[in-house]
């Protein structure tokens, strides 16, 4: 006999049963915590029917292509079956080991626009920007073939917010996705080529195998889709133009940069501070990095700099940035007075905040490029 609504959990944990992961652990860390469990076997055997019992439903479930396709089928079955008013998904590879507290599932079922994000950890990495706890009733479901993520019925993105869940991951060491990824993301950028989140994620993902070229028409098409409000997936759009900036800079920078870079990065015009201070970091590194550093960049960091400390905004990104391209001009002087007035900072592409040398010892800089930039900033600082 089916439950009644007052009857029913208000939360389910449901995971897509795979070939990977420690999936008995999984499961006992669920049950453990009283959740009862929804588990989609996709495996093509079938194997996953000995986890059946009265804490564990087993569905078998055949692989429909990507994980947001597998967990709308998974959906469809559970609402049908009314088994819950909230869902936590729980990858195979993955434990519930704290943090399911009593009151979030009165929370759950007062934001359905809503996606909780519990924190995700492993040996090398945490994150609070996954979704992965909403209401079971209504129509979201998940989009994407790859780094899916959850919508409402008119195809709208829900809200992410963190919560106190925590999950251990497993992790990805030793294991190359960006085989699978590449074509997945390839896929997902044709069929939704106005959403920022693709090109970002395939940048991080698959960059390493992209030629220099198509990096650069990555960026280019990324800063042609402008700044949007609200989030996609949990990101907004500072979040996806940092992405994809620094991830094609190391890329490039790492092979020995191109003037194609400075060029690719200069199209995006953020309004964020601080996402305009580390635009124009990246685009002085890889301006110096080719050799060729840019008077009009200069200008634009002496600009936004002090627009900075007009607001108390820290940007050390822009001050290591400003520093080395000093140096590098053979302005050591003023670069070390410009250092000693700026905060500490960790620069990634630079050594003790001195470009690397084998990148390009012989950099060219316009006659009085630096003298003047120097000069306005003077001149405006005093004004």
């Amino acid at each position: 006999m089916a439950a009644t609504r007052d009857e029913r959990p208000a939360v389910v944990a449901a995971v897509l049963g795979g070939a990977r992961g420690d999936l008995d652990g999984c499961v006992r860390s669920l049950t453990s915590s009283g959740l009862g469990v929804q588990l989609f076997d996709t495996t093509v055997d079938g194997r996953h029917q000995r986890f059946r019992s009265k804490s564990v439903y087993v569905e078998r479930v055949t692989w429909p292509g990507s994980f947001a396709e597998a967990r709308n089928e998974a959906l469809i079955s559970m609402r049908r079956r009314s088994v819950g008013s909230a869902v936590l998904w729980v990858d195979s590879d993955e434990r519930l080991v704290g943090g399911w507290p009593s009151e979030f599932e009165a929370v759950s079922s007062t934001l359905p626009q809503v996606a909780w994000c519990p924190t995700i950890h492993d040996a090398r990495f945490s994150t609070s920007g996954v979704g992965r706890i909403h209401q079971l009733e209504g129509d979201s479901r998940f989009t994407g073939p790859v780094h899916e993520y959850l919508v409402d019925g008119g195809g709208d993105p829900l809200a992410y917010r963190p919560c106190s869940v925590v999950l251990h991951h497993e992790g990805y060491e030793g294991v190359d996705r960006s085989e699978r990824n590449a074509p997945l993301l390839q896929r997902a950028i044709a069929e939704d080529e106005e959403n920022p989140r693709w090109r970002a994620f395939q940048i991080r993902d698959v960059g390493g195998s992209m030629s220099t070229a198509e990096i650069a028409r990555a960026l280019r098409a990324q800063a042609q889709l402008g700044e949007f409000a609200g989030t996609i997936g949990g990101l907004g759009s500072a979040d996806y133009t940092r992405m994809i900036a620094w991830h094609s800079a190391n890329h490039i920078v790492q092979r020995g940069g191109s003037t194609l870079l400075e060029p690719a990065l200069r199209r995006f015009h953020s309004t964020d501070l601080e996402v305009q201070s580390e635009l124009l970091y990246l685009r002085l590194i890889a301006s110096a990095v080719v050799g060729m550093l840019d008077e009009q960049v200069i200008l634009e960091s002496f600009d936004l700099r002090r627009a900075s400390l007009e607001s108390a905004i820290e940007t050390p990104w822009l001050d290591a940035g400003i520093a080395v391209s000093l140096e590098l001009a053979g302005r050591k002087g003023e670069a070390e007075a410009y250092r000693a007035d700026s905060n500490p900072y960790t620069d990634v592409f630079c050594s003790e905040s001195r470009l690397r040398a084998e990148w390009h010892p012989n950099t060219k800089v316009q006659t009085g490029a630096f003298k003047r930039a120097r000069a306005a900033q003077q001149d405006k600082s005093s004004a």
